[in-house]
């Protein structure tokens, strides 16, 4: 015949041992994998996060002149300028936006200009202007004398402001991450 043993009822100091043993074993767990996640789940710390150091907003008719924003901005981020669209520069003066630009820490402000006129040639002009909103430099496109179509006309007349603008890329208003 078997006979049961039955395990010693723990005593009141065995069950506090116990507990804390437990709760120790848990705690440590759960600080072992806090500490594994924050290298894989780390935020940027603020020193590490690069900061907008050049705002790109303009004027023109809508939709083309945002066509140009978009290509502008991707050019440059491409070419590694810390560039982003200001998103608020609708119905604003070139310096009511460098005056945005200062408010946000960013250093310059590439303002860009769409004339599509009728009977005249198109014309996208960059000026480029730092936050205190002093001009430190311009440059245009012209479109071509014969387009199929404005979208067209546009196009051409980005690709043209791109190769001026990679002249002047890594320069004082166009600075690169470093």
């Amino acid at each position: 015949m078997f006979t049961s043993i039955r395990p010693k009822a723990p005593t009141r100091l065995g069950r506090r041992s116990l507990l804390l043993v437990l709760i120790c074993g848990v705690g440590s767990v759960l600080l072992f994998g806090h500490i594994l996640g924050a290298d894989q789940n780390a935020t940027p710390r603020p020193q590490d996060v690069k900061r907008v150091r050049v705002y790109v907003a303009g004027i023109g008719t809508t939709p083309y002149i945002q066509d140009a924003l978009d290509e502008v901005t991707d050019f440059l981020v491409e070419k590694k300028v810390l560039a982003k669209q200001l998103a608020e520069s609708d119905g604003k003066t070139r310096n009511q936006l460098a005056a945005r630009v200062k408010e946000l820490g960013g250093e310059n402000l590439l303002y860009l200009s769409l004339d599509l006129e009728k009977g005249a040639s198109y014309i996208l002009k960059a000026q480029c202007v730092n936050a205190e909103g002093d001009r430190l430099w311009e440059d245009e496109a012209a479109g071509p004398m014969i387009a199929t179509s404005t979208a067209s006309a546009v196009k051409s007349m980005i690709k043209k402001m791109q190769k001026k603008l990679e002249g002047q890329i890594g320069k004082n208003c166009l600075p690169v991450a470093e």
